[in-house]
């Protein structure tokens, strides 16, 4: 029997987390939104995870957790299209960008089932998959126009909702200045508006973003830092062999920033580094894979499973994510978790100098290869901050912590009306 209210994690894009043997790439935030709803399960709470999928998945539940599914078996088909083919508003309706046979009949299968079936809007999907549900709770991870759908939704069908901020640029004060703003990834000042403003409660990954939140905003929110599977990511054996520098991103010139990675790589010829690297720019791709030095492998896809061994095989972890972009990068608490000396060019919430588990370089390219360098050779001061990191997240970044602030949270929203629940700092 549940010992707390039914809680609904939204991830749409997170359906590959349940079944890795899809292929399809994942990142931190749909691995942080699983683990949290089987944690909850765990913890006696009735769990629910809200996921976008073009196949029914053979089972209901998993590892106690209840999935949602927004069907879209037309998903694929309908975004590959998009890229070939731009909508208009008049005659002739359509204008090709790039043209493929395969076009005679995706087209038409997509406008007969937009005939027939019609395209339900976000807040129609939300709808359908929470209405059926006792009232409860609904967190959204970060701010987009999901999330405010989401929350549309829960607060229609009443649920309480909870949005989690994930990147620091959920909290771009042009969303709140610039009138029509949308970031690149596609997100208007209506949705961050509806997101940080409404009635329901926020809880932050950072000090940073909490005092970001009520600069912008004038609200207070709970700060629950991020959890690692600490079972996962474990340092190998005493003897096994570590060799290298490992970066994980996506091709970018903003965020992630795999070209930065590259230069240092290139300053550090002796070192090699295996850059492991999810789709993004197709330019920056192509540059990178023109212009990368012989000591740089690249690797387009690793199974999340296969994850940690690459983290246990490695002799360092390099961040160059950006402060503006990042939110509290997960992979960082992975290295840390796998005795993993890390190199960033930010410290991100102070993680690297709290837990001295590595070296921040303030955007600092040379230093970075330089630390680099160092770590190879200086078997003393690598033992130091691999132990150190591991010892470091084992104390605070435990899912068994995260659920100890996250607990009173979500109790506190089944108090009677009229009280607000408590938020702790």
């Amino acid at each position: 029997m549940a010992a707390g209210p039914s809680v609904t994690i939204v991830a749409l894009n997170a359906s590959a987390v349940i079944n890795p043997q899809a292929g399809a790439r994942i990142g931190g935030l749909e691995t942080f939104a699983w683990n949290l709803a089987r944690a909850l399960a765990a913890d006696r709470f009735e769990a629910f995870f809200a996921v976008r999928a073009t196949t029914m998945p053979p089972e209901k539940v998993v590892d106690g957790v209840t999935l949602l599914v927004d069907f879209e078996p037309l998903r694929d088909l309908r975004r590959g299209v998009s890229e070939q083919v731009l909508v208009e508003r008049s005659f002739p309706w359509l204008r090709v960008k790039k043209w493929s046979p395969a076009l005679l009949w995706r087209v038409p299968i997509l406008a007969v089932a937009r005939l027939f079936g019609g395209e339900r809007s976000l807040d129609q999907r939300f709808g359908k998959l929470l209405s059926p549900l006792r009232p409860g709770i609904v967190i959204a991870l970060g701010v987009s126009a999901e999330s405010a759908a989401a929350l549309a939704a829960a607060e229609a069908a009443g649920h309480e909702g909870i949005i989690w901020l994930q990147s620091n640029g959920d909290l771009d004060e042009r969303f709140f200045r610039e009138p029509g703003y949308r970031n690149v990834y596609g997100v208007t000042g209506d949705d961050a508006n509806a997101c940080l403003k409404g009635k329901h409660l926020l809880i932050a990954q950072t000090e940073h973003q909490r005092e970001r939140l009520r600069t912008l905003t004038g609200r207070e929110c709970a700060v629950i830092q991020n959890p690692v599977d600490l079972d996962a990511f474990s340092p190998p054996a005493e003897n096994a062999e570590r060799r290298g520098v490992l970066w994980i991103g996506r091709y970018d010139r903003f965020h992630k920033r795999p070209l930065l990675a590259l230069e240092i790589a290139r300053n550090c010829p002796e070192i090699p580094f295996l850059f492991v690297i999810n789709d993004g720019d197709p330019a920056v791709a192509e540059e990178l894979r023109r212009s990368k030095p012989e000591n740089v492998s690249v690797v387009d896809f690793v199974p999340r499973p296969e994850m940690p061994g690459r983290f246990r095989s490695a002799a360092a972890f390099l961040s160059t994510g950006s402060l503006e972009h990042e939110g509290f990068p997960n992979v960082l608490l992975e290295a840390a978790a796998a005795g993993l000396p890390i190199v960033s060019l930010h410290d991100f919430d102070g993680f690297l100098k709290r837990s001295e588990c590595g070296i921040a370089t303030d955007g600092d390219l040379s230093l970075a290869a330089s630390s680099l360098a160092q770590l190879a050779r200086d078997r003393a001061e690598w033992l130091r901050r691999s132990v150190a990191g591991r010892a470091y997240v084992e104390a605070n970044h435990s899912m068994a912590i995260v659920l100890r602030g996250l607990r009173p949270l979500l109790r506190g929203l089944e108090s009677p009306v009229g009280e607000e629940p408590e938020i702790r700092r």
